[in-house]
């Protein structure tokens, strides 16, 4: 039913220390739920009730059973179309250093900076975020200040993961050389297969 969208969601409730304010935070009064669709080009169109049927019927109960018989009691949908970043092989190096040396109190965040050591190196809303966090530190020490938001260290790869990464770059670089010997073999009897 996503129609080869994707998707993240995040529930805002335990990303937020009180997010019913100090003097309701005993009367949990439900979830807030947040979702982003990728590659959604497909789902554009759809009405906003078919968009949250959708929502509260496929993707969320695929992750968390319990949201099946959730009840929606306000949304907000917005679409932004051709909002995503595009990027091509090789243009990892014009992508933007989290610090710009020309300007002292200017610090790049999001997923697009480069020089940021911490999970995947490609666009993810993770990166985003930390990426937020370490521009928010970077800032506060250019300051004087002495206080950071701590950035947890990703975990890394399970054995079965490293195994199998393993096996597709050695896989690749067996391929790519036997491609060479063909087209070098291709070339020396003046065939053109390309």
């Amino acid at each position: 039913e996503l129609e080869g969208a994707g998707g993240t969601f995040f529930c805002l409730d335990t990303l937020h220390d009180n997010p019913w304010g100090e003097e309701d935070n005993a009367n949990n009064k439900g979830t807030v739920v947040a979702a982003d669709f990728y590659n959604a080009c497909n789902l554009m169109y759809l009405s906003d009730e078919e968009i949250k049927r959708r929502l509260v019927e496929v993707m969320l109960p695929s992750a968390v059973p319990s949201f099946k018989d959730a009840k929606v009691i306000d949304m907000w949908i917005k679409r932004f179309p051709q909002a995503v970043t595009h990027f091509a092989p090789g243009s990892a190096s014009t992508r933007p250093p989290q610090k710009i040396p020309e300007i002292d109190n200017l610090v790049v965040a999001g997923d697009l900076v480069r020089g940021l050591e911490h999970g995947s190196a490609g666009l993810s809303q993770e990166r985003a975020y930390v990426s937020g966090l370490a521009a928010g530190n970077q800032l506060i020490k250019s300051m004087g200040g002495n206080s950071a938001h701590e950035i947890l260290a990703t975990e890394g790869d399970e054995p079965q993961f490293k195994a199998l990464k393993d096996f597709a770059q050695r896989s690749d670089r067996l391929l790519r050389a036997v491609r060479k010997q063909w087209f070098v073999f291709y070339q020396q009897d003046d065939k053109d297969i390309f």
